[in-house]
């Protein structure tokens, strides 16, 4: 059963999602802008903030499932 207090959390936790979203496509971008001659420091450090940023979205969107999965099964009893 969605609340108010559900529906308000589950609004917080998709805009956290789509902030998330924002941020990895920034960082994919920013790796993607990288020069062909680009040192090994930058390439590294492009990917692993591009992967720390896909990861953080990925938890954004695990949560926001796990909450709709517990507003769609809350009313139901077998």
């Amino acid at each position: 059963m969605l609340t108010v207090d559900s529906a308000t959390e589950l609004r917080l936790l998709l805009k956290r999602y789509l902030d998330a979203q924002t941020a990895s496509t920034r960082a994919q971008d920013a790796r993607h802008r990288l020069q062909p001659g680009s040192t090994r420091a930058r390439v590294t450090t492009a990917n692993a903030n591009w992967a720390n940023a896909a990861e953080h979205r990925d938890r954004c969107a695990a949560a926001v499932e796990a909450h709709m999965h517990t507003v769609l099964t809350a009313g139901i009893t077998t």
